[in-house]
């Protein structure tokens, strides 16, 4: 652990609450035409009872949280793996023929993220910073002394997600250089940084790359 402060940038906080408020109204009808799609494969799957959205406690800024997504998987691989007493890495998931067919689009251009913007307006998390893990990882980082994730608030995209492109893009040390940028620029600089992240996240949901 470090002994930084926790920061609150008001400026920050104010842009993710009008930011989230605005995406959450204009993708309405997108939420909602998604939701249908998905339980009606639900149901076409012979799982009419699987959840609209699927949740997993993750940390952010040192704190524990639910997340929130569509529940773009085969829920009951996610059930059989919680019976196990096993955490969700929904990345395995992804890559193993775990999401029905309709996630699988959804993810690609990073839709199945939308019901995280109520957390940012809950401030669970920020529209901009580290990627929020699970416990499993979390405790595994912090034990690697790789504590760059629990230096900021973690976000929906971030300074990682961005480089999806970029080759040798490296996850700790796009976090840590985020995290060493929020401690020590002012505000606007900071706001400046996130504009950046957020044009490069929108060119990489363009090619349909996924995050």
């Amino acid at each position: 652990m470090n002994s930084e402060e926790k920061i609150t940038h008001p400026i920050k906080r104010l842009f993710d609450i009008v930011f989230s408020l605005l995406t959450l109204t204009i993708t309405f009808p997108f939420t909602l035409t998604a939701l249908i799609i998905i339980k009606i494969e639900q149901i076409f799957r012979g799982r009419p009872a699987n959840p609209f959205f699927y949740s997993e406690i993750r940390m952010s800024y040192g704190k524990p949280f639910t997340l929130y997504k569509f529940n773009i998987f085969k829920y009951e691989r996610i059930l059989e793996a919680r019976s196990r007493g096993e955490f969700i890495h929904t990345k395995e998931y992804e890559h193993n023929g775990g999401v029905i067919k309709s996630g699988w689009i959804l993810k690609q251009i990073y839709m199945d993220e939308l019901p995280q913007f109520f957390s940012v307006l809950k401030g669970d998390l920020s529209l901009i910073g580290p990627r929020p893990v699970n416990l499993e990882v979390y405790e595994r980082l912090m034990i690697a002394g790789i504590v760059d994730k629990n230096r900021v608030p973690g976000g929906i995209t971030g300074n990682y997600q961005s480089h999806k492109e970029t080759v040798g893009a490296s996850s700790s040390g796009l976090d840590r250089e985020y995290a060493d940028y929020y401690h020590s620029q002012p505000w606007y600089k900071l706001m400046i940084f996130d504009f950046k992240i957020i044009l490069r996240t929108l060119k990489v949901i363009l090619l349909a790359r996924g995050i």
